[in-house]
């Protein structure tokens, strides 16, 4: 009797702890929902951008939390967005949904002969690889002028939505009205899909790589292919982050995307939604923190500095 209980047992444990996990980032995003209703326009216009870091962190999350490829130059990809949507406002094409397609497909190719090269490497050696790249890119932004408006960067407008008729309203009506909740509605969208993909072989067999990629070469992975994988789901939700952060920014300039790597200690730390957001992607990226000095030393763990795959 008890050996025919205890699965049961088990089973109600695993559903009882499932339940517990969802109900934090649950009633988070039910705070970010009603957010609007409670708070004046300024500290809308903050949680705006803070949903804008948070998708792009969630896409970092899955790079470093469950890779283990700490990327310096994940900033390169919001470049990439705010610049797109740049680009694009100032030729009179301000479809939200045509902007991001756009900054998905660019993003994404971008992200593949860069994360072909990068992936070869892992802990320090990716990292400053990503960040040579990003580098690369902050020094075209500011010197070709003529393309990339320099240091004075180019005006985003505010975008039109395909369901909304926004004719009728202000910037600060737009951003703190249909366009905050399009934008919430791809917040919780792309949050479940991240969990869709952590929870499924990939997520399984990154973590494997993470762990012990020796062991997980050995047990079939193909280690190059999942690393390039994961960089490029990474790149376009960073992308799409960068977007929505220029957005109400109304400018993409080199200063405010290639900030990423500081703003996430810093830019997103200094909004009045901090304890939202933060709790919100602490909730989905547990383990990013814990990995740092094991992604960052060379001797930690045993695997090589150089992927030999």
């Amino acid at each position: 009797m008890t050996t025919s209980t205890a699965p049961i047992a088990a089973r109600t444990a695993t559903t009882a702890t499932s339940k517990r996990a969802l109900a934090l980032p649950a009633l988070l995003f039910l705070l970010i929902f009603i957010f609007p209703f409670v708070a004046g326009p300024h500290y809308v216009i903050l949680m705006f951008s803070a949903m804008g870091y948070a998708i792009a962190l969630l896409g970092l999350n899955l790079l470093f939390g469950y890779t283990g490829l700490l990327s310096l130059g994940h900033a390169m990809f919001l470049a990439i967005g705010a610049y797109t949507a740049g680009y694009m406002t100032s030729t009179r094409i301000t479809n939200f949904e045509l902007i991001l397609l756009v900054a998905v497909a660019i993003g994404a190719t971008v992200a593949v002969p860069i994360g072909l090269l990068c992936i070869r490497y892992v802990k320090i050696y990716f990292a400053m690889l990503t960040l040579a790249f990003s580098m690369l890119l902050y020094s075209f932004l500011f010197k070709f002028y003529h393309l990339t408006g320099g240091d004075e960067g180019i005006r985003i407008k505010v975008p039109s939505l395909t369901a909304w008729d926004l004719s009728g309203l202000d910037t600060l009506s737009v951003l703190t009205g249909p366009l905050y909740y399009y934008v919430f509605a791809l917040l919780v969208l792309l949050t479940a899909l991240m969990r869709c993909l952590t929870s499924s072989s990939l997520g399984l067999q990154l973590r494997a790589i993470r762990e012990n990629q020796q062991k997980a070469e050995y047990l079939g992975v193909n280690v190059k292919r999942y690393r390039l994988v994961a960089f490029v789901i990474a790149a376009v939700y960073g992308v799409l982050g960068g977007v929505i952060i220029a957005i109400p920014v109304g400018l993409a300039d080199p200063s405010s995307p290639i900030g990423f790597n500081r703003g996430i200690s810093s830019s997103c730390c200094c909004s009045a939604a901090t304890p939202i957001f933060w709790a919100h992607y602490w909730a989905q990226s547990y383990s990013f923190s814990f990995r740092i000095s094991s992604c960052l030393s060379p001797n930690i763990g045993g695997s090589p500095l150089v992927s030999s795959s």
